[in-house]
């Protein structure tokens, strides 16, 4: 059976192997700087590295939610699909 919740991957196995386009990126300026290239439906990847749930919170921008996702603690940005 092919079918998964890929919230139930590991992260290192998501980020290499999800179905959907993946961005990862570390910090507020690279994820901001990068934006504008991911497309409606990516799934990203973000390691703040020890930034809070609040402050990813606090620099998305509308259209998208944030999600803590995987046992490093990244948060899933996921563009509202179209």
């Amino acid at each position: 059976m092919n079918h998964h919740d890929d919230d139930d991957l590991p992260d290192e196995v998501a980020t290499a192997s999800n179905p959907f386009k993946t961005h990862s990126f570390h910090d507020k300026n690279e994820f901001e700087s990068s934006f504008p290239a991911v497309e409606v439906g990516d799934i990203i990847y973000l390691d703040l590295r020890g930034e809070t749930h609040n402050d990813m919170i606090a620099f998305s921008m509308e259209g998208y939610f944030s999600r803590v996702f995987g046992p490093k603690n990244w948060h899933r940005i996921c563009k509202i699909r179209e």
